[in-house]
């Protein structure tokens, strides 16, 4: 593991979050941070390594034990940040504290890193990010939404896993060559014609932190026909005491739903285009001394989009384009496939994505407009959905993390965070 210290590199992003630049030449209309030494509410900033201020309870951080996280630094709690974080509003560009190069095809991770941290809101991000660890060197707060579900036509937190284990071949050369699902936590669904979905790759510790993968995009010889959802994020918090997700705190790390098939004129599918493979879910990683999430975690994986209708040259029926399949969201309850062209007499409909509940479903064959879904009459298939991704909690040997009334989808595995 290598670290890069960027200092003076920004990078562009649609995710919200404040600048955690270590400069304290910070913007005074800028309110989301304190870099004067001070707390959010203007009192002195908390201060770990300080014994009165220290969290109390059954773990590492009432026993002085201090956290060594995973993919960083083993030093990261060791420094208590010099002020304190808040989440709340939308900057295009900000400046990571450290980036952190994992290598081997693994994204960057870009560290954002405070004393207190506390999170209100984020909205989704339209543009491919790298990994991202957000550290409190004492406490986290999450109480509102972190938004890392990938959208049709971006790999929100793995774009270098566009075309890696767990997306299919998009180009017929193998598997996944009308639309399969991806895969991750799981195998994505197979597409209607046969062809294998997505890999299950990577591991349940979240290290390396990757995120998911794209579905299958079917082509022709001259270009994609329709896009594959984008793999879901790779998020990763670090609380060095004590991280609360409260009852109004949610992190979505879904898979992007495959875009529609249409119906086109010439080529191989002269009939009806099939819809694109849903995206698989992403990471969530979280790691504290103590750990209590009432909210919702969610890497369900996206659904596949609906195929496009049949054209019926005995009749000139012109059937309609299916539509865009959901990506992964909050809950346990799968995201549905993309409807059909035509109310579901043209095109298949796209199959739906994985989630705790539910395992990613192939999409439907298509019909005909005239002659109905009979299979026969070359409607576009529809895209299948993707796989779920993973969800891990690391705490100190001897304790557990408190999910009262947390609802997590899929299953969230157990690990032990180090200490020294």
């Amino acid at each position: 593991m290598r670290i890069k210290y960027s200092f003076s590199t920004l990078i562009a992003v649609s995710f919200i979050a404040v600048s955690a630049c270590s400069s304290n030449d910070v913007d005074p209309s800028n309110h989301s941070i304190r870099s004067d030494g001070e707390g959010i509410d203007g009192s002195p900033a908390a201060n770990p390594s300080d014994p009165a201020q220290k969290d109390t309870g059954a773990s590492a951080a009432a026993s002085g034990a201090t956290l060594v996280p995973s993919n960083l630094p083993a030093d990261t709690c060791e420094t208590p940040a010099t002020k304190d974080l808040v989440i709340d509003t939308w900057l295009n560009t900000y400046q990571c504290d450290a980036t952190i190069v994992q290598g081997g095809g693994a994204p960057d991770i870009c560290v954002l890193k405070g004393n207190n941290v506390a999170i209100h809101w984020t909205s989704e991000q339209t543009v491919p990010l790298p990994a991202f660890a957000i550290v409190a060197t004492n406490q986290m707060t999450v109480d509102g939404t972190i938004d890392f579900a990938a959208q049709v036509r971006n790999t929100s937190a793995s774009i270098v896993y566009d075309d890696g284990p767990g997306a299919p071949d998009p180009r017929g050369e193998g598997p996944g060559e009308l639309g399969s699902g991806a895969g991750y936590g799981t195998a994505g669904a197979p597409d209607g014609a046969g062809g294998a979905g997505g890999l299950a790759y990577g591991n349940e510790t979240g290290t390396p932190l990757v995120g998911g993968a794209r579905g299958g995009s079917p082509w022709t010889v001259d270009s994609v026909i329709a896009l594959g959802g984008g793999g879901g994020g790779a998020l990763q918090l670090v609380a060095c005491h004590q991280l609360t997700i409260t009852s109004q705190g949610a992190i979505n790390a879904g898979g992007g739903g495959g875009s529609h098939g249409t119906k086109v004129t010439s080529g191989p599918y002269s009939t009806g285009a099939p819809g694109g493979g849903g995206g698989s879910g992403g990471t969530i990683l979280l790691e504290a001394a103590q750990m209590t999430i009432a909210g919702g975690l969610a890497a369900n994986g996206g659904s596949g989009g609906g195929g496009g209708g049949a054209f019926t040259n005995w009749v000139r029926i012109d059937c309609d384009s299916g539509w865009v399949g959901a990506p992964g969201g909050m809950g346990t309850s799968p995201a549905s496939g993309g409807a059909a062209g035509n109310g579901g007499i043209g095109g298949g409909q796209g199959g739906q994505g994985g989630s705790a509940t539910s395992a990613p479903t192939a999409g439907a064959v298509g019909g005909d407009c005239f002659y109905g879904g009979d299979g026969a009459r070359g409607g576009g298939l529809g895209g299948s959905g993707g796989a779920v991704g993973r969800i891990r909690l690391n705490v100190p040997a001897g304790s557990a993390p408190n999910t009262t009334g947390a609802i997590i989808s899929p299953a969230a595995s157990i690990g032990t965070v180090a200490t020294h």
